[in-house]
């Protein structure tokens, strides 16, 4: 059908080609209507873009001519010359367990199908049952099943779903509380054939996501268990829930039209069928339409449908690639996939499905032959068994890996590492029900380091292989994709230090892992010494001074502490063993922190909120300074972030194997916290063969319509290992120094410490110190006491005081005492422009001085490439699936399309002219 649309160059543009008949009919008339629209052009790095033109053809004609550019994308390719590089570089060889990625031969929608066509889909084929006009009944998800089959009651799952009532499945009657309690389909279950998590997804979208407190839960009137949401937001619960129900509403999409659903097409049906669930109304679809919370919920609904295609496409790329001639296999795909939610039910419905499998374990790169043995592999595995083994779950539940003290499970550390010792010691690792076992406990480690998924896709073949695909679900390219502790951090170091030693070709020497111990063992010694200092016995002997002087600032401090104690579970007033009721009783809780005694965290941590829910309107500022916690303690948090930049710099002055940019070694310092940055951001995923979760593919992250996964890290980093990437990585200072204030406390760049807004640091007096900037606002020191003369001097010298306000109401701007550091982690781009990977930073939730939480989110530059180079290709913007040539058709190079064109014969037809390039003809 192609041959019925003849195209030519165009004779003002020799970069495009339009329609011949409507080039014609425009020289025969040459007014604006007549103009012919380009239906392809060379744009001028060499590019063939798709013209505004191409939507005229329909699926079944653009698509040979898709294939057309695609020949010639492959023909031009071959033959294109390649230009040396500056510096040549020695290719690593690829392990033989990387293959070439092959993506499925997928219809693209190129428009939205109309309401009737919806409907009928929706009655007939998503949610068959349903009636014309409505989208009930009960607001089912896709995946429940009718309720037909008694499933037995089992005790230790009425104990996961938090329910004193008997199991579903055993009971018809009403429940004490008035709701009808179901009888649960077995399929709908974990133990179901397949098994399913769908039961728990049904009650997820009926109950919603209880707000903590919230006494009793609410229970599901079609399930009737009880709410058990995987842990999270309501907004995450909702883009979880949602992308997961619209994975097999696509498989079923396709398997109906052909094509693949647009967004529009899969916000629509989502919508119609669950935007009157629990669930949605509290994400705001039942708000007022126009208001903020009903364009939030829009927002949702559309980064949960593209989610959704990008996962459904996921998989289809993931059976292509797995398809023959590759050896092995996966086989026919057994459909529909079965897709899990993160609940608990949901978790141990992928584990049930990975021990019922017989066959071999694949990832979308193919099957997984054998475990990655390594020392990140060995610790997080650790980790993560150690989890399961507290919660019971599995083969892990066994008292051989847990043991009781005091009454409450704890792991046994010793059967924990001698399991996964004996799961990664060659040839354990490969033999085929340790891989099983790897793969179940992955499962069960859900949402953690091991395996950062919030949902996953299962699939089955014919032979009885399984493959594996987790999503690890964010909504924003800057959401949050990591977090631990400084203190976890230094522990994980050693065992970096230790991994460093050993292999053909280390890195450091034994003795450089010697002496860097020594510096980790005292620097760790000294933050402990600073934590083990305890200011809440200070504070609470400050408060019980301002209490006796006066009856009011008695009244106001009670007040504060009995509704800071009221916000919490357990109360710990109550937990200290004094009356909840008693306010006197409030005035005994705050005398057991005077020394000598220590108080215990939660008495710490009742002190450290008092000033923030205190009435200050009775105080003066120097008496809110006095019981200010955060500002006593500052101090305390400004020397751990010293000594924490103590051992960086310590440590960087050991010089490792690893060169840097400049080809100079790197410091040990430097290397540890990229190898930190790479663990905690998953970067590993690039490596070929990889760790844990990201073996074969496993796991990838979908945000949308944008994923990241091996390839998208790799386009991005520049780089197809991380050790490549720790010979680029810096850290340093989010701003650049020239133009940042170093803190004399800490000894770092103020761009580097994260600051209180509420508590302030002070001179010897007592007074408040202000921020100097420059004409820029760039921060150049700080001042206490402003007077005009001082305001007059800094003007002298072209700083300022820095204002926040208007006009009269402009007051200074405040110095917050450090509460926490940030960190930018950076690489220098060819183009000499500084790559922002990751940022992150610590502070200390616990109270001032104690152990600095950390948190990691995608950098700016890493989240503008995720969303260039980690696009979904089946969704909006893609109309035809024309690929970019890229610099193979360079208009400066002599193997151009405009090359080749020039030798044809003028008005030239495109697709005899494609022909005959592919036949060599013109070549």
């Amino acid at each position: 059908q192609i041959d019925s649309h003849d195209l030519v160059q165009h004779p003002d543009d020799e970069n495009s080609f339009v329609d011949a008949a409507e080039l014609e009919r425009w020289l025969d008339d040459p007014t604006e209507e007549n103009a012919p629209a380009s239906v392809f052009q060379i744009g001028p790095d060499g590019e063939v873009t798709a013209g505004g033109a191409i939507g005229k053809f329909k699926s079944a004609e653009g698509k040979p001519y898709a294939e057309y550019i695609d020949d010639l994308n492959d023909r031009l390719s071959a033959a294109e010359p390649q230009k040396p590089e500056t510096k040549p570089k020695k290719k690593k060889e690829k392990p033989r367990e990387e293959r070439e990625t092959l993506k499925a031969d997928l219809n693209p929608a190129t428009e939205p199908k109309g309401d009737k066509d919806i409907s009928e889909f929706m009655r007939l084929k998503a949610y068959p049952g349903l009636k014309k006009g409505q989208s009930g009944p009960d607001r089912r998800s896709e995946s429940w099943a009718p309720t037909t089959n008694k499933m037995k009651a089992d005790p230790k799952r009425a104990v996961q779903h938090g329910g004193s009532d008997p199991m579903p499945g055993t009971v018809t009657k009403n429940q004490p509380d008035g709701i009808p309690r179901a009888i649960i389909d077995i399929n709908n279950t974990p133990q179901g054939k397949p098994p399913s998590d769908a039961a728990a997804r049904q009650t997820a979208l009926d109950t919603g996501f209880p707000k903590s407190g919230t006494k009793p839960w609410p229970a599901s009137e079609v399930t009737g268990m009880d709410a058990s949401p995987a842990p999270g937001t309501v907004g995450s619960m909702m883009n979880e829930i949602f992308s997961v129900e619209g994975c097999n509403v696509a498989e079923k999409f396709y398997e109906e039209f052909g094509t693949v659903p647009t967004v529009e097409d899969m916000v629509k049906i989502l919508g119609s069928q669950l935007n009157d669930t629990t669930l949605a109304n509290q994400n705001g679809s039942d708000a007022s339409p126009g208001s903020k919370d009903a364009k939030d919920y829009q927002k949702k609904l559309k980064i949960a449908a593209q989610a959704s295609i990008t996962k459904f496409e996921r998989l289809q790329n993931a059976e292509a690639n797995n398809e023959p001639p590759k050896d092995p296999p996966f086989g026919k795909m057994i459909r529909p996939p079965s897709q899990f939610y993160g609940a608990e039910d949901s978790i141990e419905a992928q584990a049930e499905m990975i021990r019922r499998s017989t066959g071999t374990i694949f990832g979308p790169d193919g099957p997984i032959t054998e475990i990655t043995n390594s020392p990140r592999s060995r610790a997080e595995l650790e980790e993560a068994m150690a989890e399961v083994a507290i919660k019971g779950n599995g083969r892990y539940g066994d008292d051989k890996y847990r043991i009781k003290v005091k009454g409450k499970w704890v792991p046994n550390m010793d059967a924990i590492k001698a399991e996964v010792d004996d799961m990664l010691t060659p040839p354990n690792n490969k033999d085929p029900e340790r891989i099983r076992q790897f793969a179940e406990l992955l499962a069960y480690a859900g949402g953690g380091g091991a395996n950062p998924s919030d949902t996953a896709t299962f699939a089955q073949s014919e032979d009885g292989n399984l493959m594996i695909l987790f999503h690890s679900d964010k909504m924003d390219t800057g959401d949050q994709q990591g977090n631990s502790t400084f203190a976890k951090e230094a522990r994980v170091q050693e065992l970096y230090v230790e991994e460093m030693t050993e292999g053909d070709s280390p890195s450091i020497t034994e003795e450089q892992a010697a002496e860097a111990k020594v510096i980790m063992d005292d620097i760790n010694e000294r933050v402990a010494a600073v934590r083990a200092t305890n200011d809440s016995p200070q504070t609470a002997g400050r408060l019980l001074n301002l209490m006796d002087k006066d009856k009011k600032k008695k009244k106001a401090i009670l007040a504060a502490v009995w509704k800071d104690a009221e916000g919490r579970t357990p109360n710990p007033v109550e937990k200290a063993g004094f009356s909840k009721d008693n306010i006197e009783d409030y005035v005994k809780y705050i005398s057991n922190m005077k020394p000598p005694d220590t108080p215990n965290v939660n008495q710490s941590k009742t002190i450290n909120n008092v000033l923030t829910k205190m009435d200050k309107s009775g105080f003066s500022e120097d008496e809110l300074a006095s019981i200010d916690a955060t500002a006593i303690g500052s101090a305390k948090t400004a020397e751990i972030i010293k000594l924490m930049n103590e051992k960086r710099t310590r440590l960087d002055k050991i010089k490792t194997g690893i060169k840097g940019p400049d080809g100079e070694p790197r410091g040990l310092g430097q290397v540890l916290e990229g190898k930190n940055i790479i663990d905690k951001l998953h970067l590993y995923g690039l490596n070929d063969p990889t760790d844990l979760a990201y073996q074969s593919g496993m796991c990838a992250t979908v945000i949308g319509n944008d994923i990241i996964d091996k390839k998208t890290l790799r386009e991005c980093l520049g780089v197809d290992n991380t050790d490549d990437l720790l010979g680029k990585l810096i850290t340093e200072s989010p701003t650049p120094p020239k133009d940042d204030y170093t803190d004399e406390a800490t000894g770092l760049p103020n761009s580097m410490l994260q600051r209180s807004t509420k508590s302030f640091e002070r001179n010897e007096d007592g007074q408040i110190y202000y921020w100097i900037v420059d004409e820029n606002g760039n921060k150049k020191g700080k001042i206490a006491n402003i007077t005009k003369k001082k305001e007059k001097e800094l003007a002298e010298e072209g700083l300022f005081i820095q204002k926040t306000g208007q006009g009269k109401k402009q007051k200074p701007v405040p110095v917050g005492v450090p509460t926490g550091e940030k960190i930018s982690y950076t690489f220098m781009m060819d183009e000499g422009e500084r790559f922002t990977i990751s940022l992150r930073t610590g502070r200390s939730k616990a109270g001032p001085g104690q152990d600095l939480e950390t948190t990691y989110t995608f950098g700016k530059s890493m989240q503008d490439c995720i969303k260039e180079k980690g696009k979904s290709e089946l969704q909006e913007g893609k109309k035809e699936s024309i690929r970019f040539l890229g610099n193979i058709l360079s208009e400066m190079k002599q193997n151009s399309l405009r090359h080749h064109w020039a030798k044809a014969e003028e008005d030239y037809p495109a697709h005899y002219f494609i022909r005959e390039i592919n036949e060599g003809s013109l070549i």
